[in-house]
């Protein structure tokens, strides 16, 4: 039990009227939104971070999402993380 600081970045490579967020969730919710990216010309790559300060118990988990409106396109799996780690114990 304690505070975690999480970090995470998605890069996406797309078309043109693209647009996207990363997202942390908290036990199947959303708890951070990342900078949102958008791109009116195409063909690009970019990319959303998204970080926080989270308070966690036993048995809770985070996961990396990304949200995207207008695209097609995949993930840049090489410069996409998620890492956090324990700042304080409670």
């Amino acid at each position: 039990t304690g505070y975690y600081q999480f970090n995470g970045n998605i890069v996406f490579t797309g078309g043109s009227g693209s647009g996207f967020a990363a997202y942390l969730y908290k036990n199947g919710s959303i708890v951070l939104q990342g900078n949102a990216s958008i791109y009116y010309a195409g063909p690009f790559t970019g990319g959303s971070s998204v970080s926080g300060l989270l308070y966690l118990v036993a048995g809770d988990y985070i996961e990396l999402w990304w949200y995207g409106s207008g695209m097609a396109g995949s993930t840049g799996a090489q410069n996409t993380y998620l890492m956090g780690h324990l700042v304080s114990v409670t």
